[in-house]
């Protein structure tokens, strides 16, 4: 569904328009749950090392957002992350697709298609190249080490 504010561009991910923040180059990224995770741990770990008595000093906010990703990401390696993230980059996918496919894990290219609506358009992937990127990212989900 579009989404206009007065005086700005149209925001619509069906049609993976997501306004100049999130174009080429303009610095933001759209990343998994996962590789947020693995972001705010970071920032964790640094809080309790430059701190004497070890305690994270993330705000509130940054504590839930690590509850969330949490409980949701579908990857529970860095390894398994990046390979996710290699194997979705490795096809003709916009990073939203790539982060929405790696979110949700959709089991099949038909409910890919219906939960990303993006990739139903022609030309974009073909059902089989999904089904095999899928097939491969299942192989990858909550792998723990």
């Amino acid at each position: 569904m579009a989404h206009q504010a007065p005086g700005q561009a149209t925001l619509d991910s069906k049609t993976l328009q997501f306004g100049p923040v999130f174009e080429d180059g303009k610095g933001a990224f759209m990343l998994m749950n996962c590789e947020v995770k693995q972001l705010l741990e970071e920032r964790k770990s640094k809080g309790e090392k430059s701190n004497a008595d070890g305690d994270s000093h993330l705000p509130e906010k940054l504590e839930q957002t690590l509850e969330y990703v949490t409980r949701f990401s579908q990857f529970g390696t860095q390894e398994a992350a990046e390979s996710v993230r290699e194997l979705l980059q490795g096809h003709p996918l916009h990073p939203f697709e790539q982060a929405q496919l790696g979110n949700l894990c959709p089991e099949d290219p038909e409910e890919a298609k219906s939960i990303i609506p993006s990739l139903a358009a022609e030309g974009k992937i073909d059902d089989a190249d999904l089904r095999d990127v899928l097939h491969e990212m299942q192989a990858h989900r909550n792998i723990k080490h």
